[in-house]
């Protein structure tokens, strides 16, 4: 009979990735996938796409709610207390940013 040859799996040239991004494509390190929307169907995207801006706008009122509470009476916050207002306007501006993308779509990263 015929021997068949393995010539296996090579990554093409316009779909290598620089080193340290961690894309890893059917078994080859360093090789991404062909198309962004490969492994999920739209709508799969789109219900994602509306999660992620609902919780960011839940998550931008509570931090906001959170920093005006602070902003009210300042000195009733101290130390042990004060970081707690540092990661709320932390995670305030990162809401933001979500909830921006989800706005304008995919024009902007």
């Amino acid at each position: 009979g015929q021997t068949r040859r393995d010539y296996g799996f090579w990554c093409p040239r316009h779909l290598h990735t620089s080193n340290g991004q961690g894309y890893k494509f059917l078994g080859i390190d360093q090789c991404a996938p062909p198309c962004p929307n490969m492994y999920f169907k739209n709508y799969e995207l789109d219900v994602a796409k509306s999660f992620i801006g609902i919780v960011s706008i839940f998550c931008l009122c509570a931090t906001l709610f959170t920093f005006l509470t602070f902003l009210i009476d300042v000195k009733r916050f101290r130390y042990p207390e004060r970081p707690i207002i540092y990661y709320s306007v932390c995670y305030s501006i990162v809401s933001l940013m979500y909830f921006i993308g989800f706005l304008l779509g995919n024009r902007t990263a």
